[in-house]
């Protein structure tokens, strides 16, 4: 019952981004809308490109923290299990939990499954380590730019809800209060959450290197939503680039629920098209742009991924661990 309120929940939340979406087009008109596109179009290949890297830094970050943990995994395993995870980061809600869930499923048996979890969980605290940080000269930007506005204040909130829950899974994971309330519903719950605790435990509480690869992941970004912007016709490009990756970014944190963040990344850009210096026909198309580069980047990866094993099944030894055939 709860999987499927989940999925209506899902469907509607897709639904309502579409229709924001065509209220969009309508309101900047279609024409205008394709005629700025047809500026962003010269840099469409490079954008998916650098999303390809993206996926490749993250396919690095959960190499060195399985590295940390003393169960090196070659990138010729890691990288095609990352890339068949992106469709579920870019079209589930929350999807960044759903893909570190898959991946952690699928390299279990090649590192362990508390070994596996652990750089799951630690994985999605250092994508929000790494969103702080970028959103430090975001919003310094955007302070000198814009002025203490909607726009700077909500870059401000978004970072420090990042940090703030970035620290928050950190300290959760190594605490006992966990492993001790898993116990009462059940003694397996109980050893498989010590198991995932002493495994991240092995782990620094901010692992360098890995958030080194997560704020490169973001720095691609950066140079994404930079290309887009200038192409768009915003003007200086230095500074524009960082004000529209923090208008990504707000975006991207308020329609975390939304599948590929459809409406939520629309609606930020139009409404940041006169903060940017440019008209929304033009603000749009660089959301819409984001949007053709990720959703193709998720279909080949979909293509690409039907080699990957699906099926999943629980087998003990030690504690619960999760195998994959």
């Amino acid at each position: 019952m709860k999987r499927r309120l989940r999925w209506v929940l899902h469907v509607v939340l897709a639904a309502l981004g579409i229709l924001a979406v065509v209220l969009l087009v309508r309101h900047v008109g279609a024409r205008q809308l394709l005629e700025a596109m047809k500026q962003c179009a010269p840099v469409l290949p490079i954008v998916f490109a650098l999303e390809m890297v993206r996926t490749m830094t993250d396919a690095w970050r959960t190499q060195l923290l399985y590295d940390r943990s003393g169960k090196h995994v070659p990138m010729r395993r890691v990288l095609p299990v990352q890339i068949a995870a992106y469709p579920m980061t870019l079209f589930l809600p929350a999807g960044g939990a759903a893909s570190e869930a898959y991946k952690a499923a699928v390299l279990a048996r090649d590192v362990t499954a508390p070994v596996a979890a652990a750089a799951a969980t630690t994985n999605q605290a250092l994508q929000l380590f790494a969103v702080f940080v970028v959103s430090i000269p975001c919003t310094i930007v955007a302070y000198l730019v814009w002025g203490m506005s909607g726009f700077t204040a909500a870059i401000i909130v978004q970072a420090l809800t990042a940090i703030g829950l970035a620290i928050a899974i950190q300290i959760a994971t190594r605490h006992r209060l966990l492993g001790a309330l898993a116990a009462k519903v059940s003694t397996k719950a109980g050893a498989a959450v010590d198991s995932h605790r002493d495994a991240v435990r092995v782990l620094s509480f901010v692992p360098m290197r890995p958030l080194f690869a997560a704020i490169t992941s973001r720095i691609a970004q950066l140079i994404q939503v930079g290309l887009l912007v200038v192409f768009a016709g915003a003007t200086p490009w230095l500074s524009s680039s960082f004000l529209a990756l923090g208008v990504q970014l707000v975006s991207g944190a308020a329609g975390d629920l939304v599948p590929a963040q459809i409406g939520a990344t629309d609606a930020s850009f139009a409404l940041a098209a006169k903060p940017l210096g440019i008209d929304q026909a033009r603000a749009l198309s660089i959301a819409m742009a984001m949007h053709v580069v990720q959703i193709g980047w998720a279909l080949l990866a979909l293509l690409l991924g039907l080699r990957q094993p699906r099926r999943v099944e629980v087998v003990e030894e030690e504690a619960p661990v999760i195998r994959v055939s």
